[in-house]
């Protein structure tokens, strides 16, 4: 028990010099800058979000909260469920509260793609794929007849 004691006396020693050191008095912080400049009249307003789609955003983060609030909400039900008791209710209890976890991780599992493509920056439209210049179908058709022929 001594050398425990002594050991803990000696850390307090050592530590209390360190940690009145690393505090900063108020005279060593440096001044405050000016204050930013309200905006103009006329001034353009500041650039939007681009985002993919902010109501797929929305609903990702909304199942995400819900996803959150299942799991753990089956943790509780299953924590009643340990108590330690062996009657129906208590199996009916750990039935639902599985359920309720697995619906819980379902929600988070749809909800997180979901959040993470309507946050992300739409992409550029790419051109159209070019038409190679290999064997092209030329059709004719004449009176009474009508003929397909491959061009290369």
């Amino acid at each position: 028990m001594r050398p425990m004691a002594l050991l803990l006396a000696g850390a307090m020693l050592l530590s209390t010099p360190t940690a009145t050191a690393q505090q900063s008095s108020p005279q060593e912080l440096p001044p405050p800058g000016p204050p930013p400049a309200p905006p103009r009249y006329g001034d353009p307003p500041p650039p939007k979000a681009n985002r993919n789609s902010p109501g797929m955003m929305a609903g990702g983060i909304v199942l995400l909260a819900l996803g959150g609030v299942a799991i753990g909400a089956g943790a509780a039900l299953e924590g009643v469920h340990s108590g330690g008791s062996s009657d129906d209710g208590a199996a009916v209890l750990h039935g639902i509260g599985g359920l309720t976890i697995a619906f819980g991780v379902l929600l988070a599992l749809i909800g997180a793609p979901l959040c993470a493509y309507g946050a992300s920056a739409p992409t550029p439209p790419t051109a159209a794929p070019s038409v190679s210049r290999g064997a092209r179908p030329v059709v004719s058709v004449d009176r009474g007849s009508a003929s397909l022929r491959w061009s290369f």
